[in-house]
């Protein structure tokens, strides 16, 4: 932009102010255009791109007592922290173990 200002202080050409304008506008679309996916997919709270939903579910189906999972949903808070939810059906199991509500990473 300065060097457009100075451009026109010594050389009449007037095209070059709109010209400017158009380049810094085709940037800033650019720019929208390549954020406009990861920003969607955050403000939708799709499945963030780090996390492997299937590879999450076969985890969790091979501990023990655990029968099956359904209704997973995995959704990113801020850009970091992930949220997951599921329902997962458990054996019948008579000396449930007490978890404390004790929370560990899977």
């Amino acid at each position: 932009m300065l060097v457009v200002a100075i451009t026109l202080l010594f050389i009449d050409l007037p095209i070059l102010d709109p010209a400017l304008s158009i380049v810094i506008t085709a940037f800033v679309l650019y720019n929208v255009a390549h954020n406009l996916r990861s920003t969607s997919v955050f403000f939708l709270q799709g499945v963030p791109d780090d996390v492997d939903l299937a590879a999450l579910e076969h985890n969790l189906t091979i501990l023990d007592h655990v029968q099956s999972i359904h209704h997973t949903q995995v959704w990113s808070m801020d850009g970091v922290q992930h949220v997951l939810t599921t329902h997962i059906v458990v054996d019948d199991r008579r000396d449930p173990v007490p978890t404390g509500g004790h929370q560990r990473p899977v």
